[in-house]
């Protein structure tokens, strides 16, 4: 799979969330509250005090995780449907709100060896073909092209997930484009990549509308250094309005080339400048979709 953020026209106001910088943890909250209850089968322990004690203590441990990272989480669809899950586990296991805590354990796993943290050539070693890759898109209101070719528009206000899965996850939000309107744009786009094995930590990347970085949120451009190259590094053809995030150990690449990638168009609609993006989509469109009638 390879992923692509592709800013054909940026314009937003200056404002800024305080936190800017801040990162939302809500996927180690989650890691940490899997590794807590996996001797315990993830089920309250089966009905068994000692069981669910242990249960409850993890469920405690995962309450306060969220609440420390609630400010920079905001809006985060993941985020908040871990809190309603956890209070719903805590009346459905009768744990009391206060009481010990569960100490988070890392996630076993097993060493990487050889060319593991590179996909491509891992794949082809295997394999002894280049890997095939699949496309997606979504753009505007929002229109959505999925893995399948299959073609949908919808009107999503709001933060809402686009893809979730053990490698990556990425949320869009839209916003409407004007009060008498009930059109909607995309106007950021959030990226997670999980901490996976030995290869990468996790990862926070976002683009607004008039603000693509070069680097992660921390400022960084790249993770996970192993036999001389990185598992995730961030480009810049064009500072500001294009980016390209590489992600070898997962055969990832988020990257301003339409072939072998999935595109984002952040794009504010109301603008002169949306008839000749319009248009410009409209052609990468036509390259990019093998069937015409499409």
């Amino acid at each position: 799979m390879k992923v692509a953020l592709d800013v054909v026209y940026l314009h937003l106001c200056d404002a800024l969330f305080a936190s800017a910088w801040a990162q939302c943890k809500i996927l180690r909250c989650n890691s940490e509250f899997v590794a807590a209850t996996l001797d315990l089968g993830g089920s309250g322990g089966g009905g068994k005090d000692t069981g669910n004690v242990g249960y409850c203590s993890a469920l405690r441990s995962y309450a306060t995780c969220t609440r420390r990272t609630a400010r920079a989480c905001r809006g985060d669809l993941a985020y908040h449907s871990a809190v309603q899950g956890i209070e719903d586990l805590l009346i459905q296991h009768r744990c009391p709100k206060s009481g010990p805590t569960a100490q988070p354990r890392p996630l076993p796993q097993a060493p990487v060896s050889g060319d593991a943290c590179f996909y491509e050539k891992s794949y082809v070693q295997r394999e002894g073909r280049a890997p095939e890759y699949l496309h997606c898109g979504v753009f505007g209101d929002p229109h959505i092209r999925t893995f399948n070719n299959e073609f949908q528009t919808c009107a999503v206000p709001g933060a809402w997930p686009l893809i979730d899965n053990q490698f990556l996850y990425i949320q869009a939000t839209s916003s409407q484009t004007s009060e008498s309107s009930h059109a909607t744009a995309l106007t950021k786009i959030t990226i997670i990549f999980k901490n996976w094995r030995e290869c990468a930590e996790q990862q926070l990347y976002q683009a607004e509308v008039d603000n693509v970085p070069a680097a992660f949120v921390d400022g960084s451009t790249s993770s996970g250094e192993r036999r001389g190259q990185h598992s995730l590094q961030v480009r810049s053809q064009a500072l500001g309005r294009h980016a390209e995030i590489w992600a070898a150990h997962i055969g990832t690449t988020v990257v301003d080339v339409y072939f072998q990638a999935c595109l984002f168009d952040l794009l504010a609609t109301g603008d002169m400048n949306s008839s000749s993006s319009a248009l410009e989509a409209l052609e990468d469109a036509r390259a990019m979709i093998a069937d015409p009638e499409k």
